[in-house]
């Protein structure tokens, strides 16, 4: 079979290409089945193709990542914020694990440093809508759980980290097997993301006022406001008071993820790229 291995001016849209096909296949795949850990899976997906680039090519893997992240905001529908920041961002954490050599170790190190992102970026958007009351309101209930329980609080902070843990030994684990696995190993992995279906978003363009007002009855949303709204409740204060901070933030923060023209600032950067 014909090797992915191009020449290194072509290399970069290639991967391009790839990573943004992927988001939008396999982004589109797990969002339509509410898989709830999306942003985690196209974090490693995005590691393992920039491990591909990165042996193929001496192009700069954060260079890749940002092109892809514009062409995300490119997109007729949907968040464009968020994707786009993710994109980037991982891309960047990936390149400055490379100062220690496009070799196995720093591989690993990019792959590690990619991967915390998908933990770190919820929890700043969290930051910015509920601010320090809804870590005090997890805090609370949490150690109230662990009296009934009779658990030990500090589990919590173990089991957190056991996660993180865990998510960076499989993402050099992979990011090991994509650079050692060669041309072979890239192929089959392209012909599956090549399969993934298509999932067109529903949505039309001008519909961020009623997107942000979808967003407010997202999962993760909903549950943090409860959370917020019990701790309130418990603490002898004025609930709805309270609550009507986080709702106005957060409906204006996903109006803004949805209709800044990320697309009219960045598209002269894709254009120069391409020529």
């Amino acid at each position: 079979m014909k090797s992915l291995i191009i020449h290194p001016y072509m290399v970069d849209f290639t991967y391009v290409a790839l990573l943004s096909a992927s988001e939008m296949g396999l982004g589109s795949l797990l969002h339509a089945l509410h898989f709830p850990l999306a942003g985690h899976a196209l974090s490693l997906n995005q590691g393992i193709l920039l491990t591909f680039a990165t042996r193929n090519s001496s192009v700069h893997p954060a260079r890749i990542s940002f092109i892809a992240s514009i062409l995300k905001s490119l997109s007729p529908a949907g968040k464009r914020l968020t994707p786009m920041l993710a994109i980037s961002v991982q891309g960047f954490l990936f390149s400055f694990g490379l100062v220690f050599g496009r070799n196995a170790l720093g591989i690993a190190m990019g792959m590690a440093l990619l991967s915390l992102w998908a933990f770190a970026q919820p929890l700043i958007l969290a930051q910015i809508i509920f601010g320090e009351a809804l870590w005090e309101a997890i805090g609370k209930l949490w150690n109230e759980l662990c009296g009934l329980l009779s658990f030990a609080p500090g589990w919590g902070m173990e089991i957190l980290v056991a996660v993180v843990v865990a998510k960076l030994v499989l993402a050099i684990a992979l990011g090991w097997t994509a650079w050692w696995g060669g041309a072979m190993f890239e192929e089959a992995y392209v012909r599956k993301l090549k399969k993934l279906p298509q999932i067109k978003p529903r949505e039309r363009e001008g519909s961020a006022v009623k997107g942000a007002f979808r967003d407010l009855l997202d999962p993760w949303f909903i549950l943090s406001l409860l959370i917020s709204g019990f701790y309130f409740w418990v603490s002898g204060k004025e609930v709805w008071l309270y609550l009507l901070r986080p709702l106005a933030i957060g409906w204006i923060v996903f109006w803004l993820i949805r209709s800044l023209p990320i697309a009219k600032w960045f598209g002269h950067v894709l254009e120069e790229a391409q020529t």
